[in-house]
């Protein structure tokens, strides 16, 4: 029993910070780029954010996800 709980934690942590913005580690993810890549509205804002900060593309397009 204490090692499904366990799996089921360490599932849940996993699934969290996939779904957190890596760029403040705070928020949740909202904004996806054309290249797949995602980050918070705050972080993922045109004002500050001109290029995807995994792969360095240009953001041409963003796209509002519901997580």
């Amino acid at each position: 029993k204490n090692v499904v709980v366990r799996e089921l934690r360490d599932k849940l942590e996993q699934l969290e910070l996939e779904i957190t913005c890596a760029i403040c580690m705070d928020q949740r993810c909202s904004i996806v780029f054309q290249c797949g890549h995602t980050a918070c509205v705050e972080c993922s804002n045109p004002s500050k954010l001109k290029l995807c900060h995994i792969c360095r593309q240009i953001i041409k397009r963003r796209t509002t996800i519901y997580t």
